[in-house]
């Protein structure tokens, strides 16, 4: 879940004014392409979101760390806004997405007994990148530029966190979908299949509550930047405030 981070809005973020300033972008149209990336790495999420099913871990987690390291390095090399784009789409999907989605249901297939704790524990993988990335970000852009936080990033993922991942996914079984749900529809669980929860009323009735939070507070992480320029706030400050956001 931490290793999400190097797709979340809080690590985009602190670089914000830099790629502004280096593409001669407006707030308008960097956050039109942040927009853009984050809604086709949605759709792309909608339809391989489902290897997490029928792929091993170790497999699935390759594919996820591979996109999220290949966009960090287009970000990091980016010539033109086209590829700046497109290294959002990479990360927003292997990071943001398919990265969080794995850590999610990787700790509620295998823990039983605990299923919840299990959960809680990997969710606080996002609080603890949180207090770690964004700061580390600000630190690389002081020693080099806007780009070092990107290769940095790509040279973590794939010489340090790719290794790590697979040692300890490597004992893990694949996944048996149809016993799985053999045995929930024997306990009395009914399955509904992605048409079905699309047709039920009460998927839309709960959808805006789910989607308020993260949308407008990814619209302020986003254009910190710009904030803290209206303020008068050092990127410093505003990178190591994010100690705060993650203890809170």
């Amino acid at each position: 879940m931490a290793t999400s981070g190097f797709g979340q809005t809080f690590f985009v973020s602190v670089v914000g004014g830099e790629v502004r300033e280096a593409f001669q972008l407006s707030h308008t149209f960097y956050g039109g392409i942040y927009s853009t990336a984050t809604i086709l790495s949605a759709c792309l999420l909608f339809r391989f979101g489902r290897l997490a099913d029928t792929w091993s871990l170790s497999r699935v987690t390759s594919l996820a760390v591979l996109v999220l390291a290949l966009g960090c390095l287009l970000i990091g090399l980016s010539p033109g806004v086209l590829v700046l784009g497109t290294g959002f789409v990479l990360i927003r999907f292997g990071g943001q997405g398919l990265i969080a989605h794995l850590g999610v249901t990787t700790a509620a297939r295998y823990f039983t007994a605990h299923r919840g704790k299990a959960v809680a524990l990997a969710a606080a993988g996002i609080p603890l990148a949180e207090a770690v990335l964004p700061v580390s970000a600000v630190f690389l852009i002081g020693l080099y530029n806007w780009r070092f936080p990107w290769l940095v990033g790509c040279l973590v993922l794939i010489v340090l966190i790719l290794p790590l991942l697979l040692f300890l996914s490597a004992r893990t079984i694949a996944p048996e979908r149809d016993t799985t749900l053999k045995s929930e529809a024997e306990g009395g669980r009914i399955n509904f299949s992605r048409a079905q929860v699309l047709k039920e009323p009460g998927f839309y009735m709960v959808l805006p509550a789910a989607v308020a939070a993260p949308f407008v507070v990814t619209a302020i992480l986003f254009h910190q930047a710009a904030i803290a320029a209206v303020h008068g706030w050092s990127l410093q400050l505003v990178g190591s405030a994010f100690t705060g956001y993650a203890a809170g």
